[in-house]
């Protein structure tokens, strides 16, 4: 089931947002959340008309096709903002999702493509104890805050003929994890663009790897 929701949010930004529960989903077992951070331009207007756009890529493009084995909840950033602009109000609704959808919290995990690859590495190198793994897919981060991510499972996908974010942007963030003591991983599909997302979300190793982590 996909449902189109809205997160009113009295202290900060408010936004639209799309969530994917499993068949087996009846709200009894608290479920593991991917939560997915779209690129550039999939932002949309502020009252929620052009939320389909979070469908352009990423899961919630497939998931009419097939079931996944956990829940996805993927937030449209209003046209004009940025992601990282407004982390706070993210923290707010990952509580929000926590307390009423039955998410377990020690299985969050945050992927996102292209900015929203961006806003995975920022929010969770701010944020190291909200989730249990990330996937940033052609993005990039700060190098000096990677020590916060030392011990949390890291799986980064890029092309490595990506020249709208070059793949140096995933390459600097995995070598300096790694070099702090982390075990980041980082594939590159060779001869691929920007749009490294197709494979990357459409490879099964990937969908049960985010189904195995706990915090």
């Amino acid at each position: 089931m996909i449902r189109k929701l809205f997160f009113d949010n009295p202290n900060g930004q408010s936004f639209h947002y799309a969530l994917y529960t499993p068949p087996e989903f009846d709200g009894s077992t608290p479920m593991p959340l991917v939560i997915f951070m779209h690129g550039w331009g999939e932002k949309g207007k502020e009252d929620g008309s052009e939320l389909d756009l979070v469908f352009t890529h990423g899961y919630l493009k497939y998931a009419g096709a097939r079931d996944y084995p956990f829940m996805i909840a993927a937030p449209q950033c209003p046209s004009g903002k940025i992601w990282w602009a407004f982390t706070e109000s993210l923290n707010a609704w990952l509580d929000h999702l926590t307390a009423s959808f039955s998410v377990d919290p020690r299985r969050v995990a945050l992927t996102g493509l292209s900015m929203g690859g961006y806003a995975s590495w920022l929010w969770a190198e701010c944020y190291p104890e909200r989730f249990r793994a990330i996937v940033p897919v052609c993005g990039g981060g700060i190098p000096v805050g990677a020590q916060a991510l030392v011990s949390m499972p890291v799986w980064a996908f890029h092309g490595d003929s990506d020249t709208t974010v070059p793949p140096q942007e995933s390459l600097k963030m995995v070598s300096c994890l790694n070099s702090k003591g982390g075990s980041a991983k980082l594939t590159l599909y060779p001869g691929c663009g920007h749009n490294s997302w197709e494979q990357a979300y459409q490879d099964e190793a990937l969908i049960a790897w985010l189904a195995e982590q706990t915090k």
